[in-house]
């Protein structure tokens, strides 16, 4: 489920949360940045539809936002919202982000925000089924989209740092991370969202234990976290340790 955390100093702005139509949708999503005197490198992986509070802060401050969107519906809307800021530092990119370069099946789901490259679990709606009534997760199309590593991306746009890498990939964020190979050093933040039920919302989804091991051998520590989806899922945010805040 897509929520984006919210660091303003060291303070995490309160949320909410309503249920509308089956849908949980986060009524505060509002990324803050601390004004800075120069423009930062953000990254974010799984923008859907485009999240207005960070668009009107990165607008606000010329930073270069790199936004992947592989749905073709996710990706429309998301070009259509950015086009209203003019902002030519805004940049969509209709790829889906994974450990391999290439193409692959994205499942479209009868709920757009959950797609995925991933399947959903076999026991999903035995487990999740709270969350969106009768109707259930269900994939209902599948098409193919191409599919890059970040260290790729990184390269071929010579990127010398990033400030914040955003990850929201329903399932796939820990081969994300791994996708940037020697560039994480290049990281100064990084938000993942991970599975804390038993049984995960995709198949062969990875664990929360797995992803903070890889992080803490990289150098990163928890800086952030918060959980969501009826305490199904938590969002964390690593800060590389000697990094700015």
């Amino acid at each position: 489920m897509r929520q984006i955390l919210i660091p303003i100093g060291s303070t995490l702005k309160s949320q909410l949360y309503i249920t509308m139509g089956r849908l949980l949708v986060d009524l505060k999503r509002i990324l803050l940045f601390n004004k800075k005197s120069q423009p930062r490198i953000i990254i974010e992986v799984g923008s859907h539809r485009g999240d207005n509070n960070l668009l009107r802060e990165c607008s606000w401050n010329n930073d270069r936002l790199y936004m992947f969107e592989p749905s073709p519906l996710g990706y429309k809307q998301l070009v259509n919202k950015i086009t209203k800021f003019k902002q030519g530092n805004m940049i969509a990119i209709n790829k889906a982000v994974s450990d391999f370069n290439g193409q692959a099946k994205f499942h479209i789901s009868n709920y757009d925000a959950c797609s995925s490259l991933n399947k959903f679990n076999k026991r999903v709606n035995d487990v999740w089924e709270d969350n969106l009534g009768k109707e259930g997760f269900h994939m209902i199309d599948k098409v193919t989209v191409d599919v890059i590593r970040l260290d790729k991306f990184i390269t071929d746009n010579k990127i010398g740092h990033i400030d914040f890498l955003i990850i929201d990939a329903q399932g796939e964020d820990f081969k994300i991370v791994k996708s940037l190979g020697k560039y994480i050093k290049l990281c100064q933040k990084i938000q993942v969202e991970v599975c804390i039920n038993k049984d995960p919302l995709y198949e062969n989804q990875f664990s929360k234990q797995d992803i903070i091991k890889y992080m803490q051998k990289h150098g990163f520590k928890i800086e952030k976290s918060r959980t969501q989806s009826f305490n199904r899922e938590e969002n964390i945010i690593f800060r590389k340790k000697g990094g700015h805040h």
